[in-house]
């Protein structure tokens, strides 16, 4: 008996050459079956071919990956509902930021879509938004959407192109001769204030929320005048005194006497009359400063 090492058939003696790859054959030597020690013959065991090692690397790695495949895709569709809360955001001109919950019954959730003057953090079942400031001077709108599985949600955000209000947490502010310097809250949904002032007052804006109102040593008369805070047509004003010398006597304490106009009295000779509202003096005490010739 012959056969082809290369094709592993047997073929008979009288053959010389394989009829698949015409190889020469080689002759096969006879088997000698294993002697069994009870004295019978013993069965011939048949050794069956390994798969290469390669092939059963690519197989276990692509039942892996489809695997993968499949879990993914069971993660993202098992959902059923998905909502958010709140589903409408309202942000002023100049901008905030919030949070955005997520509720849901599947597994993974995802954002499809954010505006681009939107800032998004997404943490667990929630979201971190942050609406930038709004320098179009319109107002705008957009929408977060996210998706799981096929639900899908959105949140709507309306942010107002121009302030709508201004409120200082201080309307009325009076300092003494002194000086000195003043705190005040700025409440607005707008952010691009501008300030007009006396000239005796200074002002300075710590932050959008927070401006500082300062006056020096006032060595004159009483003074006073309004800090206007103007933004989009919008106006708040707070009224700003300081103390000083009378503005009525000019700090002498006395005013001419609106009876006799100065002259102390009425007429000539023996048909003079003199003044009963300054008793002849022709000046009475400043009702203003009440005499003192200081105003506070």
């Amino acid at each position: 008996m012959k056969y082809c090492k290369h094709c592993a058939k047997d073929y008979p003696d009288s053959m010389n050459f394989c009829t698949e790859c015409g190889a020469a054959l080689e002759r096969k030597e006879a088997e000698v079956p294993p002697v069994n020690v009870a004295g019978g013959n013993a069965p011939v065991r048949r050794v069956k071919k390994r798969r290469p090692v390669w092939k059963v690397v690519l197989i276990v790695l692509a039942a892996l990956v489809g695997g993968f495949f499949i879990l993914l895709n069971y993660l993202n569709n098992v959902a059923t509902y998905l909502r958010m809360e709140p589903d409408h955001l309202i942000a002023p001109k100049v901008g905030g930021s919030t949070t955005v919950d997520i509720d849901y019954d599947g597994y993974i959730w995802h954002i499809n879509h954010v505006p681009d003057w939107v800032d998004v953090v997404e943490d667990e079942d929630k979201i971190g938004v942050e609406v930038r400031k709004n320098t179009t001077g319109v107002p705008r709108e957009g929408s977060i959407t996210v998706q799981s599985g096929k639900c899908l949600a959105q949140v709507i955000i309306t942010q107002a192109g121009v302030a709508s209000y201004i409120s200082p947490s201080q309307r009325v502010i009076h300092f003494d001769k002194g000086g000195g310097s003043r705190d005040v809250s700025i409440d607005t949904d707008g952010g691009d204030y501008q300030i007009d002032r006396p000239d005796f007052v200074s002002v300075s804006e710590d932050d959008d929320s927070e401006i500082s109102i300062r006056t020096g040593r006032n060595t004159g008369e009483y003074r006073s005048g309004y800090v206007r805070i103007k933004e989009d047509g919008v106006t708040a004003s707070i009224y700003v005194s300081q103390g000083g010398k009378c503005n009525d006597c000019h700090g002498s304490g006395t005013q001419l006497c609106p009876q006799c106009m100065g002259q102390g009295g009425w007429g000539y000779g023996m048909f003079y009359t003199k003044c009963w509202g300054c008793d002849g003096n022709g000046r009475i005490k400043c009702g203003t400063c009440n005499g003192s010739g200081e105003r506070e």
